[in-house]
């Protein structure tokens, strides 16, 4: 049985997500904004998803908060959420599916 993994794709996401694939099978990718508005989110998750190769499937989560405005942690990390000292991913855009239907899919099966 693989996990599903929740996350805002940062640099630290991108490095727990590849920590996990080395341990366990990924069922499951869901995205939400956090470390970057939900598009970029999708862009770095398509970026590292092309260049590491992932197989797992990439779903397209919350793009706000249920209550009060987006906020993001792009005044730290810089514009993509994903900070460097020169080297970075070759940039894809991304647009995935829904991820509350394949989650709630996933819990079912578990």
């Amino acid at each position: 049985m693989g996990v599903w993994i929740d996350t805002d794709m940062g640099v630290d996401d991108l490095f727990a997500v590849l920590l996990v694939l080395q341990h366990r099978e990924v069922d499951g990718l869901s995205l939400s904004f956090g470390n970057a508005p939900l598009p970029q989110v999708s862009a770095n998750a398509a970026s590292a998803q092309a260049h590491f190769d992932w197989q797992m499937p990439i779903y397209s989560g919350a793009d706000r908060a249920v209550l009060g405005k987006v906020e993001t942690a792009q005044h730290v990390l810089g514009e993509t959420g994903m900070p460097s000292r020169g080297a970075r991913l070759p940039m894809v855009s991304g647009e995935f599916s829904p991820a509350l239907p394949a989650l709630t899919q996933w819990l079912e099966g578990q």
